[in-house]
């Protein structure tokens, strides 16, 4: 990276190295030779961009758009927001078409006006079943199958079935997984509802 007339090569040395790591907050920048100061300056030039509360990322770092706006969603909400639903869904692969929005599992209290996100709120989020990245939260593939079936008046039946069936088929889980996942989060009745479909979808 070159950027002429605009930052000095020490502080290029010092984006360099977070570039190469990825999202990084105000400590690691500064640990890495930047300071508050010059890292406001750098954020309003656009030559690092600001993802979240405290959180930054070099343009040219190997960052998804995707994982950008799991971090701002859980940024934005809560310490404890999950990426889940059909975001999740569409992380895993499980469904083809893009999310409009994020779709973030946030605590009851929390609500907003921009379009951009899908709240799923809880009286308080499970613990089960979050894989934590660095930055954001997401459930785990068995926690994102299981709620697709417990949310599918907001996801739909079909999507459901189709991400199950996808998942088991693909084998990046089993049915042992999925119904160990539902019972550790006390939905398992509602999977068991949907048994024999979710059999007759594996066997066709």
């Amino acid at each position: 990276m070159k950027i002429e007339n605009k930052i000095t090569n020490t502080t290029e040395q010092a984006l360099n190295k977070l570039k190469d790591q990825g999202f990084f907050g105000v400590s690691e920048a500064f640990e890495a030779g930047i300071s508050n100061a010059t890292l406001s300056r750098l954020t309003a030039k656009d030559i690092v961009i600001r993802v979240g509360h405290g959180v930054y990322i070099h343009p040219e770092s190997n960052i998804s758009p995707e994982e950008q706006d799991y971090v701002r969603a859980c940024s934005k909400f809560s310490p404890d927001a999950v990426i889940g639903g059909i975001s999740a869904l569409f992380h895993y692969h499980l469904v083809e078409q893009v999310p409009q929005v994020i779709w973030v599992i946030v605590p009851q209290n929390k609500q907003t006006r921009d379009k951009f996100y899908r709240l799923i709120r809880v009286k308080s989020i499970k613990k089960i079943g979050i894989d934590k990245h660095k930055h954001f939260n997401i459930t785990n593939i068995e926690r994102t199958i299981v709620e697709a079936f417990v949310y599918e008046n907001k996801i739909g039946m079909r999507t459901a079935m189709g991400a199950i069936t996808k998942a088991i088929k693909e084998k990046k889980t089993d049915l042992n997984k999925v119904m160990k996942m539902a019972r550790d989060l006390g939905y398992d009745n509602i999977i068991k509802k949907h048994w024999e479909s979710i059999i007759g979808a594996l066997q066709g």
